[in-house]
């Protein structure tokens, strides 16, 4: 496990695994940033075996083992005050957790 551990297997796994999703999740992101309105909110329902690595994926590794009715949330913001300007917010439960991915 120590092994595992050191060599940053479980992240490299994670990664691999949620590649897809967060691919579309960037595409989605990246059409709405173009001006296409067609799809504005996505809903995704997962396990903790499938949250668990996008959590790792996204460096969020203290969150080991998501807790029952865990949620992750991607937004997009606008600049206040140039609205060229987007953001990415990551939550985690409610709570921003952008700066520690």
């Amino acid at each position: 496990k120590k092994d595992r551990h050191e060599k940053k297997l479980y992240y490299k796994y994670s990664l691999l695994a949620t590649h897809p999703f967060l691919n579309q999740t960037i595409a989605r992101m990246q059409r709405i940033a173009q001006g296409r309105k067609d799809e504005l909110f996505a809903l995704f329902s997962a396990h903790d075996v499938t949250v668990a690595p996008l959590l790792s994926a996204l460096g969020l590794s203290e969150a080991r083992f998501p807790r029952f009715a865990a949620r992750i949330t991607f937004e997009l913001w606008k600049g206040a005050k140039d609205k060229n300007d987007l953001y990415v917010r990551i939550l985690y439960n409610g709570e921003d957790v952008t700066f520690f991915t």
